[in-house]
């Protein structure tokens, strides 16, 4: 049997949409992207995705070149893909990261904070400067800060917007999304298989993988990919709902990660509304603490 499509992506979230937009680019290409819509009830599905939030921060500043270099990449084309979708998923409002003497990479994240300064225009904030900016802000009186202000590609987006609007293209150039979960993939012949919930089969020359994290650990590639020695661990998210008017007055605010501990993490990781802000407690004003 001739395949139907010359290409099928299988995994319909942040990459799997990104690689359906730009595969069926490609002039005469027939390409289709499956992969099932967010559950509507996640205590009975087994289906996760990255893409199930609606805030993530993005940043410029350099802790790692490859990384960076990616990020400032694809931070550039947001602009491009809202246009061309319709599809408004990115909030340019800046960022602010905070480090501390006790953080293990405090030398490693100076000198990136002045390769910032130098090279994009970013702020260098003693403790006593970010009120000036931030009236309704403190951070620990032993740290610095690094602002990277609006239009330096900094900021917060919706992930699901962001699928929407890849998903869209992919579609306005000719790509079929099929609302379904794969659930068998066969190499014949001549083609590959798949197989959806619905037991529809639908052949292609070649497939795309693109589950991202759960890529190696699912059925579907048990026969492609060899056994992944991994460990699962948990990670605590706190949501917290303000009313439209607080929405309103922490509109400006930037996202903000603080590194004044041992460990490079994000720390106590507040959403409010679609804005992430991370922060350590003794940051907050203690009028603004919950």
């Amino acid at each position: 049997m001739e395949p139907v499509y010359d290409l099928v992506v299988v995994g319909g979230g942040l990459v799997g949409s990104a690689c359906a937009r730009h595969a069926s680019a490609g002039e005469g290409l027939k390409v289709a992207l499956i992969g099932p819509g967010e559950p509507l009830d996640r205590a009975d599905t087994e289906i996760f995705g990255c893409w199930h939030d609606e805030g993530r921060l993005y940043y410029s500043r350099k802790n790692w070149a490859t990384w960076s270099y990616f990020a400032r990449k694809t931070v550039a084309r947001f602009k491009e893909i809202e246009e061309l979708s319709g599809v408004k998923f990115s909030e340019d409002c800046g960022y602010l990261g905070v480090a501390g003497p006790k953080f293990h990479g405090y030398n490693d994240w100076c000198k990136s904070t002045k390769e910032m300064v130098k090279g994009f225009g970013s702020k260098m904030l003693q403790p006593e400067d970010v009120p000036a900016l931030f009236s309704f802000m403190q951070i620990p009186s032993a740290s610095l800060a690094c602002y990277e202000g609006p239009g330096q590609g900094a900021g917060y987006l919706s992930p699901r917007k962001l699928v929407q609007a890849q998903q869209k293209i992919a579609q306005d150039q000719g790509c079929d999304i099929v609302a379904s979960l794969a659930t068998d993939l066969v190499r014949m012949e001549n083609c590959w298989r798949i197989q959806t919930e619905n037991g529809d089969h639908i052949y292609a020359e070649k497939i795309a993988l693109c589950q991202g994290t759960y890529t190696g650990l699912t059925f579907l590639a048990r026969d492609l990919l060899p056994p992944l020695d991994l460990t699962f661990t948990a990670q605590t998210t706190a949501l917290i709902e303000v009313d439209t008017e607080e929405a309103e007055r922490l509109k400006t605010m930037p996202t903000m990660v603080t590194q004044v501990g041992y460990k490079l993490v994000k720390r106590r990781t507040l959403f409010l509304l679609c804005v992430y802000f991370s922060w350590s407690l003794s940051s907050i004003p203690t009028s603004y603490r919950p």
